[in-house]
């Protein structure tokens, strides 16, 4: 989705005054043995801006590796059950913007999915980077959703005004692509019907044209925002296996 110049500013901004305190307050890596792993943070599912918080802490805690200790990286582990891989998926596209909207080393950090039998969980390491992984589960770096998948869900949103404002129908195609008898209904919700329409035609535009994702996989349904529900998602992606 793109958005004003004016809101990218507003969101970045309250984002990096939420993370100042914690890159303030962030004690230093300490490695007792060159090489030896060290855990630098573990947490559940977070709102946005809080992820981002914990990333920049992680940020902070690579750089003050010591240089003798130059062969650890950052590892990030992405764990969550299979049948929810696209949350850990939307995750990993996060993190990457992040780190790109940062400016921050990608040969210092490696992001890792796995397939856990828990929910969303996330593992942020200092690792050696030719060491091998520990057992977080079986490492996985597909899109294909398990065979018994069959209800539609809720893939992913976007909303004008989030802390992390990412292109979700990136990953939303991946996963359409990935699973070739799939299908996808996308909900946009304007008050103004003509700006609903111009985003739809741009979305499909964007989906045919760039991720080649063929138009008769996509339906498109839009609604007016309802007052009793003010929090409801500017677009959703609904995943029909």
């Amino acid at each position: 989705m793109n958005f004003h110049p004016y809101i990218r500013t507003l969101l970045f901004l309250s984002v990096a005054v939420f993370m100042l305190p914690m890159c303030l307050f962030a004690q230093d890596v300490e490695i007792p043995n060159p090489g030896s792993p060290l855990v630098v943070d573990e947490f559940a599912q977070l709102p946005c801006d809080e992820f981002l918080g914990r990333m920049d802490n992680f940020f902070y805690q690579i750089e003050k590796i010591p240089e003798k200790s130059a062969e650890m990286i950052g590892i990030a582990f992405i764990s969550i059950d299979p049948k929810q891989k696209y949350k850990s998926v939307i995750a990993q596209q996060t993190m990457e913007n992040y780190i790109r909207l940062r400016r921050f080393p990608k040969d210092k950090i490696k992001i890792v999915r796995t397939n856990t039998d828990q929910d969303l969980y996330f593992r942020f390491w200092i690792w050696a980077s030719d060491a091998a992984l520990p057992d977080f589960g079986k490492i996985d770096d597909s899109l294909v959703f398990p065979s018994d998948l069959a209800k539609p869900f809720l893939l992913t949103t976007e909303d004008e005004f989030e802390a992390c404002p990412d292109d979700r129908s990136q990953p939303f195609s991946d996963f359409l692509k990935a699973n070739p008898g799939s299908r996808g209904n996308i909900v946009i919700r304007k008050s103004s019907t003509r700006a609903a329409a111009k985003m739809m035609k741009d979305l499909s535009k964007s989906m045919t044209e760039k991720y080649k994702i063929s138009r008769d996989r996509l339906r498109f349904f839009l609604v007016k925002p309802d007052p009793n529900s003010p929090n409801l998602p500017t677009i959703e992606y609904w995943y029909l296996p």
